[in-house]
């Protein structure tokens, strides 16, 4: 036999009794039905839980039982980004004697870019409230996954909260951005910088009411952003020891990362000379997701970006700086704040050689 309102029953070897029923939209379940010992299948059809569905094989239950779906909210998880909605099947919390499949559905344009099969994960909230996670068994990048349960419990798709460096900020060549304080962003490449040699290096200059700083980047054969120096015209330029990690080329939301290194510095801009050496510790923090109005279109899933460096030197100086960055997915840098400068916001551009729009 086999029904279909809002679930449906697989045909049972021999009969059972059963139900499948719509809820009362108060009680948040969506569909339910009666499974005894020959297993049974229930399937979510419509709704924001359409596509949930709960295989239940032969010899998982000893008696009848009835299964039913529940629409939850999902837990959240800092740097875990849910993609679907949460599911509870009942009994919540009861134990079956051979795993069901679930089906969980999930929206495929919330997957950040740069999200590979391997990173999607079910998370789970037990009876009690702990939460946990497991591994699909298939994801179907359409917008899909399956995974097998043993317990029945709140189930939802998530995956890591991610941001791809070099997508949400681009770099290319002549790429230039003016913001409503007066503040210009221009990226160049050079391979004439001085104290650099024949080094390819990313050059970020800002400027604003005659101050002009920047910093020297370059993008590795693992896509991740390095930072190479600083400066400031007229008055110095440092030139790290050694290239430190700017941005990962997948950086994780809500990820702080530390990076010691050491400098040079040269007096004045451009100088050849070595002035002085400075140890300093850089801390990066990716996150939060967030939307930037400006006046050309409000920007989604920008994220924002906070640099922070505490330095000493030889001079001697010690101090710490602050920089953010609200980095737009195939724009960059949406919204800025330097040190000592107010908030700065887009109103015109060119990214990746065209207009920003």
């Amino acid at each position: 036999m086999n029904s279909r309102l809002v679930c449906v029953l697989a045909v049972l070897a021999t009969a059972l009794p059963f139900s499948c029923k719509k809820s009362s939209s108060n009680s948040g379940i969506v569909g339910s039905i009666i499974v005894g010992g020959d297993g049974g299948e229930l399937v979510i059809d419509t709704g924001p839980l359409a596509g949930t569905a709960i295989r239940i094989p032969p010899g998982a239950l000893t008696e009848n039982t009835q299964i039913a779906i529940y629409q939850e909210q999902f837990s959240k998880t800092t740097g875990v980004l849910a993609i679907g909605p949460a599911a509870r099947f009942e009994p919540n919390g009861f134990v079956l004697a051979a795993a069901a499949i679930v089906t969980l559905p999930f929206t495929a344009s919330m997957v950040p870019s740069g999200t590979e099969t391997s990173d999607f994960i079910v998370r789970g909230r037990d009876h009690t409230g702990m939460l946990f996670e497991l591994t699909p068994a298939s994801v179907d990048p359409d917008g899909s996954v399956t995974v097998e349960v043993t317990q029945l419990a709140t189930l939802w798709v998530a995956v890591p909260d991610i941001m791809v460096a070099t997508e949400h900020f681009p770099l290319k060549n002549a790429d230039n951005y003016v913001y409503d304080t007066g503040l210009t962003l221009f990226v160049s490449h050079t391979t004439s910088e001085p104290n650099f040699g024949s080094t390819d290096v990313i050059k970020l200059t800002f400027s604003n009411t005659g101050i002009t700083t920047g910093l020297y980047l370059a993008i590795d054969a693992n896509n991740n952003i390095r930072k190479l120096g600083d400066f400031r015209v007229p008055d110095f330029q440092e030139k790290f020891d050694s290239a430190i990690v700017w941005l990962n080329a997948k950086e994780t939301l809500s990820a702080q990362n530390k990076q010691l290194y050491s400098y040079l510095g040269y007096v004045p801009y451009g100088g050849l000379v070595v002035r002085y050496t400075g140890i300093a510790e850089q801390i990066a923090a990716i996150g939060p997701r967030t939307n930037v109005g400006t006046v050309i279109k409000n920007f989604e899933n920008v994220i924002e970006c906070t640099f922070t460096v505490d330095f000493s030197n030889t001079i001697p100086r010690f101090d710490t700086t602050t920089m953010k960055l609200w980095l737009a997915p195939g724009v960059g840098p949406v919204r800025v704040a330097l040190e000592n400068q107010p908030v700065a916001t887009l109103v015109s551009g060119t990214a990746n050689g065209r207009p920003i729009e």
